[in-house]
């Protein structure tokens, strides 16, 4: 009988190790192919850079990618031209089920949005940053904030307040909440479209880089030349 045990346990644990090995060669194998997209993806934008005279931003792929249009990208302002490429992919909710193979890399190109400075009518801010605070009593894991908002005062949480030694656990905690939209209104053509980029770190960019056509600017110039 000891021994049929011991036989099971072997099997049970040559299954574990199997299993383990199966996985980890399975991570390995989806962080080459990650690895191997990532840098054609940089090599098809630096040709499609040169092809149009646009300076390529190195490391573009490592920052964090900005929501454009509804869609997770790199976005870049050279010589005051705008750049944008989709879904690049090493960002997780962008690669997940496509960029398997080098024709869903190339469509990531040819679906790049170039916008040239002289088609830019103009951009405006729209949203802001809010801030919530929370105060947290980490000797005991419980929101006081929570704890009023709730009505809840007596109790363990009421216990906490009239503790004195817990007194210096208490920890402030803000949370920035970005609701802010850059819109960009370009000529495309003989039509006039729009990107929407959220985030506050792209306005401040624009902000900095083409102040000349933000709109309540362009509006103070017009109303000046009346």
């Amino acid at each position: 009988m000891a021994i049929l045990l011991t036989i099971i346990m072997i099997v049970i644990l040559l299954i574990i190790i199997f299993y383990a090995n199966s996985n980890e060669n399975h991570n390995n194998d989806e962080l080459s192919i990650l690895h191997k997209n990532e840098n054609e993806l940089i090599e098809k934008m630096k040709n499609w850079c040169n092809n149009n005279e646009v300076t390529y931003k190195e490391n573009i792929v490592k920052e964090n990618p900005s929501k454009v249009n509804g869609t997770y990208g790199y976005i870049w302002i050279d010589n005051k031209n705008i750049i944008f490429c989709p879904q690049p992919p090493n960002v997780p909710t962008a690669y997940v089920g496509i960029n398997k193979n080098p024709t869903d890399i190339q469509q990531n190109i040819d679906n790049i949005i170039f916008i040239k400075y002289q088609n830019i009518k103009f951009y405006n801010k729209d949203g802001s940053l809010n801030y919530t605070n929370e105060v947290i009593n980490e000797g005991k894991n419980i929101s006081i904030s929570g704890a009023i908002a709730g009505g809840v005062l007596g109790g363990e949480a009421g216990a906490i307040i009239g503790a004195k030694k817990d007194a210096n656990n208490f920890k402030n905690i803000t949370t920035t909440h970005d609701n802010t939209h850059c819109y960009i209104y370009y000529q495309d053509h003989n039509d006039v479209k729009l990107l929407n980029v959220e985030g506050i770190p792209f306005y401040n960019k624009i902000l900095n880089a083409i102040p000349e056509k933000e709109y309540n600017y362009l509006q103070s110039i017009k109303s000046i030349s009346y």
